[in-house]
């Protein structure tokens, strides 16, 4: 049987994984079927989890007559970086190969979260705005005023009303 530390730290490792996976808009079955992997990966059988659009649980009972281990976490930040998201998918993927044990991979999956931006955040916003004027273009759209156009427009002289 598995002590009751070891599955305190799988849960935690896997529910980490987890938050970064739902912030960055991952499904809730593909979150679950990772956490699952990662606390499979960890050693630890028998895990139910129950993925919401908030919040990540994750229960093991290791016999029937031991109490339940229950580990919950908030997801409240909601800032998708894809670069973030690849890393930990890299580090689940070498945790279930068994190229890294358990603890290499949590510590992998805290500098990934801590090591922050490789973009200034004027620069990823423009970048947004590019993208979302090049969409609206595509579709159709035009611009409301154009360089040479004073904005509002004059009003017409000799207009009768």
């Amino acid at each position: 049987m598995v002590e009751r530390n070891e599955t305190y730290l799988a849960c935690d490792l896997a529910l980490r994984v987890g938050e970064i996976l739902l912030s960055s808009g991952a499904g809730a079955a593909d979150v679950t079927a990772t956490m699952l992997a990662v606390t499979r990966a960890s050693g630890i059988r028998g895990v139910e989890s129950d993925v919401t659009y908030t919040d990540l649980i994750l229960r093991h009972q290791p016999s029937l007559d031991a109490p339940e281990v229950i580990q919950v976490r908030r997801v409240t930040r909601r800032e998708v970086d894809y670069a973030v998201l690849t890393e930990v998918d890299q580090i689940v993927r070498d945790l279930i190969a068994k190229d890294i044990t358990r603890e290499e991979a949590r510590d992998r999956v805290a500098a990934a979260v801590s090591t922050g931006r490789g973009r200034r955040r004027w620069a990823i916003t423009l970048g947004w705005g590019v993208m979302g004027a090049g969409v609206a273009i595509t579709l159709g759209g035009r611009p409301v005023c154009w360089p040479w156009r004073s904005w509002p427009p004059a009003p017409s002289i000799g207009s009768s009303g």
